[in-house]
């Protein structure tokens, strides 16, 4: 009974594993054209920062940290006019369209703040090369 009762909870830990790992994978690009918007509009520097591409090429000392430097500056900017605006009320993108081996997609995403005004834009996303989605500026 104790080996079963192990078995079983040793598979329960397996499956809940799989569905985090997925969750931190970033998902479909929608969503991660949603999460990064939500965050833009939030000030969350590092949520931002994580769901950017960043091309292996570019991953030289110091060149992250001048980006999120950058970004701190525009990001601080987008959360004052978000405030102003009553806070984010909703972000939802409409499906994705895709190059033919699905390895790049634009995703259009819509802001509405508490105020009634929208925003949408287009969002560029490519896959890394951990095939996961990002945002390519």
């Amino acid at each position: 009974m104790r080996a079963l009762w192990h078995k079983i909870s040793l598979f329960l830990s397996m499956l809940f594993m799989a569905f985090a790992l997925s969750a931190c994978g970033g998902g479909s690009p929608e969503k991660v054209a949603e999460k990064f918007y939500a965050a833009i509009y939030k000030g969350d520097i590092d949520t931002v920062m994580s769901s950017l591409y960043i091309p292996a090429s570019e991953k030289k000392p110091g060149v992250e940290e001048m980006m999120k430097g950058k970004l701190m500056m525009m990001i601080g900017e987008a959360k004052k006019q978000a405030d102003a605006k009553g806070g984010v009320k909703k972000v939802s993108a409409e499906k994705a369209q895709y190059n033919s081996d699905k390895t790049n997609a634009t995703v259009n995403v819509t802001v509405v703040f508490k105020n009634k005004e929208q925003v949408s834009e287009d969002v560029k996303l490519v896959k890394d090369e951990k095939k996961q989605w990002k945002v390519n500026l």
